[in-house]
C-alpha cells in the first residue's frame, strides 16, 4: 500500500504506522508511545482539536496531508497540502478541465470568472441632433464615468451606421466623440451613439 494512508480504520493485527501509514516526525508519531498509559488530557486535546478544525492564530504543529486548519488570523479554513495550508479553495476541484487536462480548482476557477466579469461593462446609448454642422459629439457628463476603457463609440445618423473605425473617443479625459476621415453630421441631421466593448476590434477591409 502506498503512503499516506490515513484512513481511519481498526484491523485486528496492529497497525504498522511506519510502513503503512507513514510518520511525520511530530510528537503525534508517539501519541501513546510503546508501553504508555494513554493520557486523558491529551486524549481530550485531540477531540477539541478535530472539533475546532485545530483553529488558532498559530499554525499547528501537528499535521499531515489533508489536516484542515481554520486561521484564527483571517477567518479562513486553510488545509495542507503536502507544502504549506493554503485555502481550501485551492484544493476543491470544480469537476472542470483546463486546457493541459488538469483539473481547475475553485480558487482558479474564480480567478478565472472575476477576470471575465471585470471586463464586463455598461451598455451606453444616448440620441440627439446636430446644430450645425459638426465632426464632434459631445457626451453627457453624467454617463461619461460608466464608459469602461475598452469601450468603443458606435454612431448612427439618420439611421444609418457611420463606419465604426471613423469614430472615436477625443484622447485623455473622454468628453466627446470625432468623428474621422471628413465625416460629419450635417446640420438638423439625427444622430444615435451605441457605447459598447468589442473582444475584436478588426480594422482592415473584408471582401465579400
Amino acid at each position: 500500500m502506498s503512503l499516506p494512508d490515513n484512513r481511519m480504520r481498526f484491523p485486528a493485527p496492529l497497525i504498522d504506522f511506519v510502513n503503512d501509514v507513514g510518520v511525520t516526525g511530530q510528537d503525534h508519531d508517539n501519541y501513546p508511545d510503546a508501553g504508555q498509559q494513554p493520557r486523558y488530557d491529551w486524549m481530550r486535546m485531540t477531540l477539541i482539536s478535530l472539533l475546532s478544525l485545530q483553529s488558532s492564530y498559530s499554525q499547528p504543529t501537528q499535521y499531515r496531508i489533508g489536516t484542515p486548519w481554520f486561521d484564527l488570523n483571517t477567518n479562513t479554513l486553510k488545509i495542507y497540502n503536502g507544502t504549506d495550508f493554503v485555502p481550501i479553495a485551492e484544493v476543491i476541484s470544480t469537476g472542470l478541465v483546463d486546457g493541459s487536462s488538469s483539473a481547475v480548482s475553485l480558487a482558479d476557477w474564480l480567478t478565472s470568472a472575476d477576470s471575465i466579469l471585470s471586463q464586463l461593462t455598461h451598455k451606453i446609448t444616448f440620441s440627439g441632433s446636430a446644430s450645425q454642422d459638426t465632426a464632434i459629439i459631445p457626451i453627457p457628463e453624467s454617463i461619461r464615468s460608466y464608459i469602461a476603457d475598452t469601450a468603443r463609440p458606435i454612431v448612427y445618423a439618420d439611421g444609418i451606421l457611420i463606419d465604426p473605425r471613423n469614430c472615436k473617443f477625443n484622447e485623455g479625459c473622454i468628453s466627446q466623440i470625432e468623428l474621422l476621415n471628413g465625416v460629419e453630421l450635417q446640420q438638423g441631421q439625427r444622430f444615435t451613439v451605441f457605447i459598447d466593448s468589442f473582444g475584436v476590434f478588426y480594422t482592415d477591409d473584408v471582401i465579400a
